[in-house]
Order: structure tokens, then sequence, then C-alpha cells
């Protein structure tokens, strides 16, 4: 930072072990009683002093350190609650901050009649916020653009500011608003206190601070580590395209209160909230294009314990504390260092235990490193839970909670339900009971009883690696030539192979048909004129004899050799084995399904083991499954309303093999519209125009 050599710079806590030596008025003593601070952190106790004495401080902190009450308590302590103009001014960058931090100012004011904290922000209805400052509004929270909105409109005057507050300054710098920042720090008085809270320093944030600030008191927290010691950093590896399934099981196998994952963009985030959705993972999104009352409702439920798992964006995420996210996982690795740090800082917070989940693909193993350096913690690989390991712990999740029904003090009456359930015991009571509590979700495939569950245990703080000893830079001695490879032996070459010469067979004419020749009837010869009275004897006929027919001459006939003979190929696909059947599915490669995706959603929905699902063959718009014939008719009865990319299964049996797949025909060229023109020479001639009488 520019300004060093003329501000002043805390590296280690005053040593101040309780609140209580802060001496608060009585007022903010009990708010803080309530709310369960005893010991402020390091941050707190560094920054809360010269705060309170009227300097400009500048806190350079990683996120959940506590910057919040550091300069919230001394906004409150130093406000006039009988004059209703906007006394201090927090600048944030993101709506969700904004909220987050109105919330906790308002909350350390509780005790404090006549201060409100109103947060203004993008996405709201404007005229609920015209209200909310036109009343005794003494301090504002708000984004940039929001602020000059009113500034312009006139609904906000700073006149009356004296104390200004830049909240998460890198990240707005990041996204755009140093332009409005300077704006707005014009338009505050001069004779004003400033606080600027920022987990890296560039120089547009050290420029600010040098134009702005007056010899500002500079808290650094001196840290081996840039995340929290008590959050335990894991990594996946896994292919790129199987991500998703991956993450589904790692979200059934851990255990988490809620939990946090980022996706990159605003279409992934979404889609990836829709498919965690279909796999029974109550999941749903959050992103910059949510409308604010749909964003205020999705974070109302999470925190509430009504959703356990958020996708979100950098954007939507920023700045969000929540106590119940003890997990948080990056689906995607991030563009750099600052943000992973941003990320998995939104557990672990105020000392609480966490967990933070990267997934990699296999070419990702440098970018790890690099995360390992930077952050200054190592991360423990962390294996893909098998099918086998989902079922045990979804079977071990729900036994536990049904164990920890037992503690509850009002059971009373439902010992008495019990007592008359018994009265009639019935084999099945308790499978019954069970299926009841399990509710509409995928049977358990049960193998084998596995051991009794245990409970989550928190994970152990992770102890501070030791600071790597400073080795000053050498230059490496030069390296001998390497020797040359040896000589490959050669190889020895087996003789070419000769085909023997193809020999014709001899070919013999077959006999030539010989034509019948046609042999004329004897001819009638007439009886002699008889004379009256004389016996005339008979004549005989005289033979004729056959005319001779000589052979036709017969030319040589050149015949081909006939062509060498090949096997004809078979292109239909091979029939279902004895015992199993072909089932047809409404899902194709047009939905972008894979094996897995359809393994998965027949076995857990079919409640079906994955040996009875053969070969699959993924067509253009369905698929074809080989499945066995004893588990066929449960396939045909469960799979019908289940959605898989979201289209339903609508499984159809077929008869005998199925047909081979045939090509789809290339689509015809459009015709290109010509456009009319009228032949030269065949115009009409225009009128002429008459002279103006």
């Amino acid at each position: 930072m520019t300004t060093e050599s003329s501000s002043s710079t805390a590296t280690a806590a005053p040593g101040v072990p309780s609140f209580a030596e802060l001496n608060f008025g009585p007022e903010l003593a009990r708010a803080l009683a309530d709310l369960g601070f005893d010991a402020p952190t390091p941050v707190q106790s560094q920054a809360i002093p010269p705060l309170r004495s009227g300097r400009d401080v500048v806190v350079r902190a990683q996120t959940g350190t506590g910057k919040t009450a550091a300069f919230a308590l001394p906004v409150l302590e130093k406000l006039r609650p009988g004059d209703g103009s906007v006394q201090a001014l927090v600048l944030v960058p993101t709506r969700e901050l904004a909220v987050q931090v109105a919330a906790a100012i308002q909350g350390f004011a509780q005790h404090m009649p006549g201060v409100r904290a109103v947060p203004i922000y993008g996405g709201e209805v404007i005229s609920k916020q015209f209200y909310a400052l036109r009343g005794a509004a003494q301090i504002v929270v708000g984004t940039p653009g929001r602020v000059i909105d009113h500034l312009e409109r006139g609904s906000l005057r700073l006149d009356n500011v004296s104390m200004a507050v830049l909240d998460e300054a890198d990240e707005m710098l990041r996204m755009g608003f140093a332009e409005d920042v300077e704006s707005i720090l014009q338009r505050v008085p001069t004779e004003r206190q400033m606080v600027l809270c920022s987990a890296t320093m560039p120089e547009e944030i050290a420029r600010i601070a040098k134009q702005y600030l007056r010899n500002p008191f500079v808290v650094e927290v001196a840290q081996s580590t840039r995340t929290a010691l008590t959050v335990e950093q894991r990594y996946v590896v896994v292919p790129l395209e199987k991500k998703v399934e991956a993450l589904a099981r790692v979200l059934a196998c851990e255990e988490f209160a809620a939990a946090l994952v980022f996706a990159r963009t605003r279409v992934f985030c979404a889609e990836l909230a829709e498919l965690l959705a279909e796999r029974g993972i109550a999941a749903e999104a959050m992103h910059g294009d949510l409308a604010q009352s749909a964003r205020d409702a999705v974070l109302r439920r999470l925190r509430h314990g009504q959703l356990r798992v958020l996708v979100a964006t950098d954007v939507a995420a920023r700045g969000l504390d929540v106590d119940l996210i003890d997990l948080v996982v990056n689906v995607e690795t991030p563009d750099s260092a600052d943000t992973y740090v941003h990320r998995i800082g939104r557990t672990g917070r105020a000392g609480r235990a966490g967990k933070a989940i990267l997934f990699l693909t296999p070419r990702q193993e440098r970018r790890l490193r690099e995360l390992e350096r930077f952050t200054g913690q190592p991360m423990v690989h962390l294996p893909l839970p098998t099918l086998e390991e989902v079922e045990r712990a979804r079977v071990n999740r729900f036994v536990s909670a049904v164990q920890r029904q037992f503690g509850r003090d009002d059971l009373v009456p439902f010992r008495q339900v019990a007592e008359e359930l018994w009265k009639n015991p019935h084999p099945d009571l308790a499978a019954g009971l069970v299926a009841l509590a399990w509710g509409d979700r995928p049977p358990p495939i049960w193998s084998e009883p596995g051991p009794a569950p245990t409970p989550y245990r928190q994970p152990a703080p992770l102890a501070a690696p030791p600071p790597r000893p400073f080795q000053p830079a050498t230059r490496a001695a030069p390296r001998a030539p390497m020797p040359p490879p040896p000589a490959a032996a050669p190889r020895p070459v087996a003789p070419a192979y000769v085909a023997p010469a193809y020999v014709a067979p001899a070919y013999v004419a077959p006999p030539q048909p010989v034509a019948p020749v046609y042999v004329a009837p004897p001819q009638a010869v007439a009886p002699a004129p008889v004379a009256p009275k004389r016996t005339v004897a008979p004549v005989a006929p005289a033979p004729v004899a056959p005319a001779p027919v000589a052979p036709a001459p017969v030319a040589p006939v050149q015949v081909a050799p006939p062509p060498p003979q090949y096997p004809v190929p078979d292109n239909r696909l091979p029939a279902a084995p004895l015992g199993r059947v072909w089932l047809s599915l409404g899902v194709g490669k047009r939905n972008h399904v894979e094996s897995s995706e359809l393994i998965d959603a027949i076995c857990q929905n079919a409640d079906i083991a994955p040996s009875m699902v053969g070969e699959l063959q993924i067509r253009d718009t369905y698929t074809l499954a080989d499945i066995d014939a004893g588990a066929a008719a449960a396939c045909m009865a469960r799979l019908v309303k289940v959605r898989v990319k979201t289209r339903f299964l609508n499984p159809r049996l077929l008869e005998g093999d199925p047909e081979p797949e045939t090509e789809s025909a290339p689509r015809k060229p459009r015709p290109i519209k010509q456009e009319f023109s009228q032949p030269p020479g065949t115009e009409r001639p225009k009128r002429a125009k008459r002279p103006p009488a």
C-alpha cells in the first residue's frame, strides 16, 4: 500500500480479552450479551479502538473474520438517535451483502430505540425504498448503483454523514464500481471518518485510500494461511462429463446441514440445480437473473433449514453469511486463487468448523498445487463414493434421524398411538412405519445389514503448517551432457506373406439342347376306283423315312472366372438372451443422456440390482435396454413417471428383436428465394403529367 509511510500499522492484537473491557454503552453491551459475543476477534480488537478515537482505518483481512462488527459498533456508538438524517453510509458490492450487513447492524442496535439501518439495492421496487428513506434512517447500506440513483432523484442526502464505510472494496473494483464509488465519495462531507475493508489491496484501491483517507491506521492480521484453519479442504478428480453424477454422489454421502455449490455461469447454475433436483436432492439456484423477491425467498428457506443445497454464482453468493452452511463445493475450478479463498470463506466463519470440496479434471493437477501454495494448506484426496456407499449413507441418515427422535420430550402422545398399534401386532408393522416415514423417495436397495450408523463428528481444526524457511535463490549448476542412448538391436524381420495365385477352375460347357424336328404325318392315299362286282385288295401306305438333321455348330463361349466369395454382413442387433426382454425408454441422444444416468434411474426407481440391466442402445430419440425378464414388470410399473433429462421414460415392451437403427435422411437444402425481376422492355410506360391549366 502506498500510504504505509504516513500511517501506522497493527500486525498483532493489542490483547483485549473481552468486549467488557471496551466499555461500550449499556445498550450495546446488552445487545452483545444477547447475541453471544464474548471475546472480540483479532480484527475487532485492533480496529475498534482507533475507530472510536476518530481515525480513518484500513482493514486488510480475509473474509469471515468479523469485519462487520468492527465498524458497526463504533458507528452505532457515535449516532445521534434524535437526528433522523442519514449519519452513516456503508457501500457494499452485492444485494445479499447489503441485506446481511443491515440486518447485522440492526441486531447490534436492538436495544437502541429510534435507530434504523435501511438497505437499498437494485432489483427491488424503488417506491418501497422511498418510504424507508423518508422516515428516520440514520444508517444506509446500499450498492453503488442504487445509491447514485437515489442521489440523482433527491431521495437521499449525504450532507450529515459523519462516517463512510467501503466494505469488500476489492470486489466492488472487480465488478466495475470504481467510478461510482468515487462519485459517491465526492458528495460526502470532507470532515468525515472513513473505513476501507478489503481482502486484497490492488493499485486502484490503494489510490482511492490515498486520495480519500487521511493518515489511515492499517489493520492487517498476520496469518500463516489465507483460509480458516477450521475448514477441512479436499478435492475430487473426475472427468468433465461425469461431474454432475459425481456431485450427486458426494452430496448423498456427506454429512452437512446446508451446502453451497458454486457454478461459473448463470445457465449452468440453473441447469445444475435442476439436475440435482431430478436425483432427489433438494437444491435451488440463485444467480443474477433471479428476481430479488425470489432470491430473498431462497435465502429465507436456507436460513430456516428448509433447503439443504444452494447452487449459486460468485456474484450472487458474494458476502453470503449463513450459519447453517458447513459445506462449500466448487464444482468448477475458480479462475483465480482469490476467488477460491472467497468461495470457501462462506463456511468456517467466526471459528466454526466447515468443509470445502474442489472438483478437478485429470488435467488440472497443476492447478491444485498452485492453490495449495496460495492458501498455505494441503488438500486431501476424496475418493468418489460407489453406488453401494450412496445407498448405505441414505439408510444411515434415515436411521440417525429416527434415533434423534428418542430424546424428544413430547413423545407421550406418540406412545399412546404405539400402544394402540401393538394391541394387534403385525409382522410388517415396523416395515410399514419405515415406509410411511420414508415418503415418496425411491426405496433403498438393501443387500446386507451394515454397521450401526455413527453420529457425525465435526472435523478437528487443522494445525497451522510451519512457516517455510527463506532460501535465497542460487544459480543452478550446469548439467552434464546426457550420454547418447544405446543403439537398438536389429529387430527380426518376418518374411513377407505371399498369397497363392488364384487358379480358375476348368469350365465345362453344358450340353446344348437339340430342337425337335417336325415330322409330317403320312398323307392319306385315296382309294382307286373299284369296278363294279370286282374285289380290289387294299393298298398299304408307303413308308416315309425321316429327314436327317445335322447338329448346329456350337461356338466356344468365353466365361469369366467367378469372383471370390465374401461373408455377407449381418446388420441385425443381437437378440436378447434367454430370460431377458428389450424395453424402449423415451430418452435418447438428443437429450444428452448417459448410460450411467439411465442405469441409476432404473435401479433406484424400479428397486432392482444393477446386474439385471444389460446392454443399452442409446439411439437418437429413444433408448433400448436389455432387462431381466423377472424385473420387466417392476420397470413397466415404476418407470412411467420417472424423469431423466426432463423427459418421462415411459417404458414400452418390445416384441421380438429390435430393428437396426436407420440413419436419418439428410435435410434438403432450402431453395433460395429469387427476387422478381421484370424483363427489360416490358415496363409499363409512365403517364405523362398534364400541364397546369
